[in-house]
């Protein structure tokens, strides 16, 4: 049988311990069921692998709310969480330290494979390509609570997003462009 995960390579060099003076270490962030595929589920949450350590498995953190099909997640060390979209329309906040989901929120026209700005101060949410509407484009969020920012009209079915690493240039793509946005300005 397949397996299908979303995964974040672990652009997080965080610890899995709390201790400061621990070792950083690489973590490879897979999440399961991804919401694009219907075979191959294996469980409902995160399942980390230690890069430096071969890919050796770690732990899984099981998130019931994962059940509803991972559309994408996006990592931030600044903050030391990833933050995850469901087909539900729900988008979420993990903590890595604690391993805990520390927030979770649904939207009314949903959030698709978000990103978040370097600085962490930002994530930029697709509307998803579910969503036909004139309003489509990014749901702008603070990582913080979720609480929803604004909106920037861009096309119907707004559907992946990715911040540049220099933190400048958000871009997304739509079912007929690829925008690319002033980071700070929006």
């Amino acid at each position: 049988m397949k397996r299908f995960f979303t995964c974040l390579l672990a652009l997080t060099t965080l610890g899995l311990s709390s201790d400061a003076s621990a070792e950083m270490r690489r973590y490879l962030y897979c999440a399961t069921p991804d919401g694009a595929q219907r075979e191959g589920k294996s469980g409902n949450g995160i399942v980390i692998f230690d890069i430096d350590n071969g890919h050796k498995f770690v732990r899984r953190v099981e998130i019931p709310d994962f059940q509803e099909g991972i559309r994408g997640m996006t990592g931030c060390t600044v903050m030391k969480r990833l933050y995850f979209g469901t087909t539900n329309k729900r988008m979420g906040c993990f903590d890595l330290q604690s391993n805990k989901v520390i927030w979770n929120r649904t939207y009314d026209r949903g959030c698709d494979r978000s990103c978040i700005t370097p600085d962490g101060k930002t994530i930029y949410a697709p509307t998803g390509w579910w969503y036909k509407g004139d309003d489509s484009g990014f749901l702008v969020i603070n990582p913080e609570n979720g609480d929803p920012v604004r909106n920037i009209t861009v096309g119907t079915a707004a559907h992946n997003s990715i911040a540049s690493l220099d933190g400048k240039f958000v871009y997304l793509g739509t079912t007929t462009k690829l925008t690319q946005f002033d980071a700070a300005s929006g």
